[in-house]
């Protein structure tokens, strides 16, 4: 089993690096269930439905000219860009595939304290599949 440490995980949205900005990040896939539990079942029973996937990243903010502020800022507003994330930079393998999917910016936040650095947080909600190549 290939293990990989978080610092070197790679994540881009609308083909932009995000990651040198990123401190810390998931993508969550949740699966819809639906109950179909009969008096004579003897345990709870579902069905399976669709997946959905969420992304989100945060860090230290990021002014410069086309990186995190520029990237997440221009996306508010802009429909579906593609989100890629990997758990190490380099050549995608089996042990370091990819997880693509188009995604809609839901939220973008700058946040800062007088005596602290201006971090910043970013969602997105998936929309149709994830590929892992």
């Amino acid at each position: 089993m290939a293990k990989v440490h978080g610092k070197n995980f790679a994540v881009t949205f609308n083909s932009v690096a995000l990651a040198t900005a990123g401190a810390s990040g998931s993508l969550s896939i949740s699966v819809d269930t639906a109950e179909i539990t009969v008096s004579s079942s003897a345990a709870k029973e579902f069905l399976e439905g669709d997946y959905t996937a969420t992304h989100s990243l945060s860090g230290p903010a990021d002014f410069g000219t086309s990186l995190q502020d520029a990237t997440l800022f221009a996306a508010i507003g802009g429909g579906g860009a593609s989100i890629v994330w990997g758990p190490a930079t380099g050549t995608t393998t089996t042990t370091n595939p990819n997880y693509t999917q188009t995604a809609i910016l839901t939220g973008y936040t700058l946040n800062f304290g007088v005596g602290d650095a201006v971090n910043y947080s970013a969602d997105w909600q998936g929309t149709g599949a994830v590929t892992r190549t």
